[in-house]
């Protein structure tokens, strides 16, 4: 299979409810503001470097297009890695507030998918593009 490995992946969804800094009445990418989650197990980012449990905290980091987004990842509070993200709007739920989204794959890991974030009646969210590491 041309040396890549294919990716099983488990239909298992984790949310973590984000300790936002600030509250809710100030959402990323609308007014520039980082959310931060403890993390209390190994987890992936999606350039498929993992890093243990901690504190994992997402920063706007500029615009790209209208729909995409630079986000800027920090682990225990340091930056180690800028991602792009893709907006999509859900008016068909809303979280009571910022929500990382991780995804637990056949290896057991979980690996981050992107995050929700309240607005208004609707939610915006954002999907990181993954980019695999090179061998």
């Amino acid at each position: 299979m041309s040396g890549v490995a294919k990716r099983s992946l488990v239909p298992v969804v984790v949310f973590l409810t984000l300790a936002c800094l600030p509250a809710i009445a100030n959402p990323l990418h609308a007014e520039e503001t980082c959310s931060a989650a403890t993390i209390g197990e190994p987890f992936v980012l999606p350039d498929g470097r993992e890093y243990p449990g901690g504190k994992l905290t997402i920063c706007p980091a500029g615009s790209y297009s209208p729909v995409a987004f630079f986000d800027e990842i920090r682990v225990d509070g340091k930056p180690v890695a800028l991602f792009l993200s893709r907006r999509s709007t859900s008016i068909e739920s809303r979280p009571a507030s910022v929500l990382m989204l991780f995804q637990r794959e056949a290896d057991r890991r979980l690996h981050l998918l992107g995050y929700a974030v309240p607005d208004g009646a609707q939610a915006h969210l954002y999907g990181f593009l993954s980019f695999p590491r090179p061998a």
